[in-house]
């Protein structure tokens, strides 16, 4: 029995390299979407097309942007006071139209 130990240990020893790449491609593969997640919202966030207090339509629904968070945005809902929460990665497919706090529709120039 105790030359087993050594050749067991041997065999682990020979498939770390084999071992460890594929742990990797697990981890990430169980964490794109989280990943993805948060890429969005940092982006999302420091665009600033849109901030937090801004009053938007939501899909033709007054609303106002409470928090822009790296992983999920809250709007509040005017018409009916109800909040609304979405992942960030879902932001850029809402009807998302900001309400502007001074235009009059005219070109300049």
């Amino acid at each position: 029995m105790e030359t087993e130990f050594p050749v067991i240990t041997n065999l682990i020893i020979s498939l770390i390299p084999i071992i460890v790449p594929l742990f990797a491609i697990v981890v990430l593969a169980v964490l794109k979407s989280e990943i993805t997640n948060i890429i969005k919202g940092i982006a999302f966030r420091k665009n600033r097309d849109f901030e937090e207090d801004d009053l938007v339509y939501l899909e033709g629904r007054k609303a106002r942007i409470v928090k822009i968070g790296v992983l999920k945005t809250k709007i509040y809902m005017l018409d009916k006071k109800t909040v609304r929460v979405f992942n960030n990665y879902d932001v850029d497919k809402l009807k998302l139209e900001k309400i502007l706090k001074s235009f009059n529709g005219e070109r300049n120039g």
